[in-house]
């Protein structure tokens, strides 16, 4: 009955890594690759060293027309279900942050919202972080999100089917890592949510989840203010925030949009006959990671603008055509077509 972590003594630290700006390596290294990274001072930079205090976050809390922002506000900080909800549906951002820290709220208070909201305001104190500006990289963006409140959530042990780059703005965090091939002991085969475990990560009920006791490689990141981390796409991860207000933003994106093209013959139809979501998952990012590794760096060869800001990001991963969106490469994402076009000889028009 002790929280996810706290006894498991062969979790390592994720690597920290002080001066990585260079898009490509960041690619090659740690997206490719499949690893998570911390690297130091990438938010403070991406937010130009500005402090977030109340006073700035009230000055930015409307719309560019003025109104405040209808941000998404739970009421619930500790996570344990495969649901969000209740919301406070008649709140603003405005409002959010005049009572956040109130005792009447404090416990309970939770923002998660996307940026790319029409006309939001804060978003545009979010520059693009260097180490997403690779043209390949930067088109797979689908959407930034803001995750704030007076700290102590704790998140349910998930994963992510996307790429995510969270920015560490304000506060300190945990995030507790299990790689993809170690989902056959999460038991999310016995879950009613794809991608959850029922595991709660707070008192873990090893009468209830024995194999719970056996996930090895674990890793840990202990976040500070204006640091990032990679979270890879498929690696199990359970987030905890400490005492005391916290900020962050959420850069979230799919390079590999369509990459089930390039796994071996007949492995795409083995994985959609599969029954159990956890051998799903172990042969999915198995596939994956042979693919982007066997075929090598991205061309990087065309960086975009380091004006870019998170409201810039019209897409969402819910969309399938190009039309209001920046991608150029949809319905495959650049990373995917240059892979198809090594493999195969032949020019995908996206």
């Amino acid at each position: 009955m002790e929280p996810m972590g706290s006894q498991q003594a062969d979790m390592s630290e994720v690597p920290r890594v002080t001066g990585l700006t260079d898009s490509r390596d960041f690619y090659t290294k740690y997206v490719a690759g499949a690893m998570p990274v911390v690297l130091a001072d990438v938010a403070r930079s991406a937010t130009h060293g500005i402090e977030w205090d109340d006073d700035f976050l009230l000055r930015a809390c409307r719309t560019d027309q003025g109104h405040p922002w209808r941000s998404i506000i739970e009421v619930n900080k500790i996570i344990v279900t495969n649901t969000r909800w209740p919301l406070l549906e008649d709140w603003d951002f405005c409002q959010y942050i005049l009572n956040y820290s109130k005792p009447a709220y404090s416990d309970s208070m939770y923002v998660v919202s996307p940026l790319t909201d029409p006309g939001v305001q804060l978003g545009k104190h979010v520059a693009l972080p260097s180490v997403l500006r690779c043209s390949e990289v930067h088109e797979s963006v689908h959407d930034t999100r803001l995750w704030m409140s007076s700290g102590n959530t704790s998140s349910s042990l998930h994963f992510d089917t996307h790429e995510n780059l969270m920015l560490q703005v304000v506060g300190t965090k945990s995030v507790y890592f299990w790689p993809p091939s170690e989902s056959h002991l999460t038991y999310m085969d016995y879950h009613n949510r794809f991608g959850l475990s029922p595991v709660n990560p707070d008192r873990v009920d090893l009468e209830r989840f024995p194999l719970f006791a056996q996930l090895k490689r674990g890793k840990v990141a202990h976040l500070r203010a204006g640091d990032a981390l990679l979270i890879p796409d498929g690696w199990w991860h359970q987030v905890r925030t400490w005492p005391g207000k916290n900020v962050a933003v959420t850069w979230e994106f799919e390079p590999y949009e369509g990459l089930e093209a390039l796994w071996p013959s007949g492995s795409f139809e083995r994985y959609l006959n599969e029954q159990t979501w956890s051998k799903q998952v172990r042969m999915k990012y198995a596939n994956k990671k042979d693919v982007t590794v066997r075929h090598g760096a991205i061309k990087c060869d065309e960086t975009v603008d380091e004006r870019l800001t998170a409201d810039s990001f019209k897409c969402s991963e819910n969309h399938h055509t190009a039309a209001g969106c920046n991608f150029k490469c949809l319905p495959q994402t650049c990373i995917t077509q240059q892979m198809l076009e090594r493999e195969n000889g032949f020019f995908y028009a996206g």
